[in-house]
């Protein structure tokens, strides 16, 4: 008999690690039972403590404003018009990251993105479509330290009296350098550099798009110490990690728009586990591994295996910037950034209990829970909980 249950014990903690691990005979088998079981949710349900969750729809306004002050900070900063107004500026989401390949890649609607156009973020210049995939509906966007990003026109001006200093930009292994300057005179510290009026030699970038910071090479100095040495290789730096950006604006053709599928669903009471949950629908509704799922404006997770009638949802919050509601000051203020204190603004820090709000172009903005414990590494965040009863949008990111 010992024997027996150590057998069973042993073939059960296989068929786990070859769930685990993606085996899709195992993953079937557990699509076809939670189906069947589906089929007595309503039953077993009835025999279920009741676990409600009360919600404060103040906290979900509160997400959805910050959301849409955050989009319009986005888009007001960069509208990537052609000279003749054949272009217009779109936000799109970032739906992957590639930092090994200087990469982006964006969800666009189709034939609206053509390879070369430019992509920006509040002001800053990201970089250019390289190609196009999936029905011209994903942009891959290589970034300026891309090699394959085309040269650009850039200047930089040590002084407001100052005549600008012209130069190319050109990627490298992850590095933006500068070359060809028009002088030597070197920038002033954290010299910013920006896109130059190149109109009439058949550039329509626009002028003024940030490029990065200008960083100068160091040389000995009388004493011992170092300092700049504007001789050296001049490079720029980027003023913002691209791979922390979950929208951008894209040069896209007038008259089109983003289109987001969407399916209603239902939360299983009789098969979740802790940070997981199941819903009802699966490829035949539509739903794809990587769909968020949303509840009344607070962020349930992601799908992270999709069946052909359920799917399963793990609790993973998007990536990209987080936004904490800074209420500090009486009124609202909307802090894009990271967890980590690398991706805090200068002079700024959270407090615990603040509001963290997400968003999602289509849908609107939704909330993520709130600052737990902050420390010097960075703060952690408190999800939001989630009602079993309620039903759940699922939406494409």
């Amino acid at each position: 008999m010992a024997g027996t249950k150590r057998g069973w014990l042993a073939a059960v903690l296989v068929l786990c690690v070859m769930s685990l691990a993606g085996f899709a005979p195992v993953r079937a088998i557990e699509q076809f039972a939670s189906h069947a079981l589906g089929a007595l949710e309503g039953v077993l349900s009835e025999w279920m403590p009741s676990e409600a969750v009360e919600r404060d729809p103040q906290a979900t306004a509160r997400a959805r404003d910050a959301h849409a002050a955050y989009l319009e900070s986005v888009s007001g900063a960069f509208d990537p018009a052609d000279t003749d107004g054949d272009g217009a500026g779109l936000l799109v989401p970032v739906v992957s990251r590639s930092p090994d390949r200087y990469e982006l890649v964006l969800r666009v609607p189709a034939g609206a993105v053509a390879v070369g156009a430019p992509v920006a973020h509040r002001g800053v210049l990201l970089g250019f479509v390289h190609r196009l995939g999936e029905d011209d509906t994903r942009a891959t966007v290589a970034l300026l330290g891309h090699s394959a990003a085309r040269p650009v026109a850039g200047e930089w001006k040590a002084s407001e009296a100052a005549r600008p200093v012209w130069f190319l930009v050109r990627g490298r292994e992850g590095d933006m350098h500068v070359s060809g300057r028009s002088s030597t005179v070197g920038p002033r510290p954290d010299q910013l550099a920006w896109t130059r009026d190149v109109g009439r030699l058949g550039d329509d970038l626009p002028p003024g798009l940030v490029l990065g910071r200008v960083v100068t090479g160091t040389r000995d100095a009388p004493g011992g110490g170092l300092v700049d040495d504007p001789d050296t290789e001049v490079r720029l730096q980027p003023v913002l990690d691209p791979y922390d950006v979950d929208v951008v604006g894209v040069q896209a053709k007038p008259g089109h728009a983003l289109s987001t599928r969407t399916v209603g669903a239902a939360l299983s009471r009789t098969s979740r586990a802790p940070g997981r949950w199941r819903v009802d629908v699966g490829t035949t509704s539509g739903v794809r591994t990587g769909d968020w799922v949303i509840q009344d404006g607070v962020f349930v997770g992601v799908i992270v295996v999709a069946g052909r009638s359920s799917s399963e949802v793990v609790d993973r919050v998007p990536a990209g910037l987080a936004l904490v509601i800074d209420d500090s000051g009486g009124a609202d203020e909307v802090v894009p950034c990271t967890p980590d204190v690398a991706g805090w603004p200068d002079d700024w820090r959270p407090r615990s209990g603040q509001l963290v709000a997400g968003g999602h172009l289509a849908y609107g903005g939704f909330l993520l829970g709130e600052v737990g414990a902050v420390g010097d590494d960075g703060w952690r965040l408190i999800r939001s909980r989630i009602d079993p009863h309620r039903a759940v949008t699922i939406v494409e990111p």
